[in-house]
């Protein structure tokens, strides 16, 4: 084997890594558009066990990423973590519809993923001499 073909050989997997990625990047991407109407309404539903004072700050601190709430927010959502904390689980176990689809999109990230992981691993590591 040349240099030059094993380069080229190294771009190609490279290349194909990077569309397996863009792949497993909008597989997550609609699992997520999928599930957030979801969560919201699993969020309204605990909301009902606090204070209504309390739902448009809990409601602005669930629709805020993390590391962009300040410092008051991140006290009101450790507070109220129980109530704020739903994931893809949660999102299953209220809307069977989602569940299938949740599933089947879980199953192709999956899939993707080991693309990817397989042919990372040099021939040595999967056991060829």
């Amino acid at each position: 084997m040349t240099p030059f073909s094993s380069s080229r050989r190294e771009r190609q997997r490279e290349a194909s890594d990077r569309e397996l990625q863009d792949q497993i990047k909008a597989l997550t991407t609609e699992l997520e558009q999928k599930q957030e109407p979801i969560k919201k309404k699993i969020l309204e539903q605990h909301l009902s066990s606090v204070p209504k004072e309390l739902h448009e700050e809990l409601r602005a601190i669930f629709a805020t990423p993390a590391a962009k709430t300040h410092r008051r927010s991140k006290t009101a959502a450790q507070k109220y973590e129980r109530i704020l904390r739903i994931d893809t689980e949660d999102a299953k176990e209220a809307d069977p519809a989602f569940k299938l689809q949740a599933e089947d999109l879980q199953r192709r990230i999956k899939l993707t993923e080991a693309k990817t992981h397989s042919r990372t691993q040099s021939p040595r590591a999967l056991g060829s001499r």
